[in-house]
């Protein structure tokens, strides 16, 4: 952890939140962290757990609606802290949609941890999400960032 980032968590501006989507049938399932429009702040996302069933291919995408479950605000890793202004959000749906930043695939299965070199930067109005893209199949997504005055 860099010394801004230490910064950060102890002034109150780390955030930490996840969440798992069930299967459906004939649905894809998507996990997403969202900043609302009239948040005022900029999230810069560091980090995604993810894990999906093994053999399957999984995809980052830029996708800016809403999802239809909010899972709820971010947690403060400063524990006690104000919950984040960004929200993670969930559902399954019948179309894959959003476009792909990046997209993997993993034979073994398990749970990956995806550090970018650089953070993902969310304005005010903007989401990602992860996909599994087999209908069908969990998605299990946690998300770490960090906001800044935007």
């Amino acid at each position: 952890m860099s010394a801004r980032d230490e910064i950060l968590a102890l002034s109150g501006s780390a955030y930490i939140l996840g969440s798992w989507q069930t299967p459906t049938s004939a649905q894809y399932g998507a996990v997403q962290i969202k900043n609302p429009a009239a948040s005022g702040v900029a999230a810069l996302v560091d980090q995604i757990t993810l894990s999906i069933p093994a053999g399957l291919v999984r995809s980052i995408r830029r996708y800016d609606t809403d999802l239809a479950t909010d899972v709820g605000a971010g947690l403060n890793v400063d524990i006690g802290g104000a919950n984040a202004k960004c929200h993670v959000r969930q559902e399954t749906n019948a179309t894959l949609n959003g476009s792909i930043i990046t997209r993997s695939f993993d034979a073994a299965g398990g749970t990956l941890v995806h550090d970018f070199k650089r953070p993902l930067v969310l304005s005010p109005g903007q989401g990602i999400m992860l996909v599994c893209e087999t209908v069908n199949n969990g998605v299990f997504a946690v998300y770490e960032w960090r906001e800044v005055t935007a």
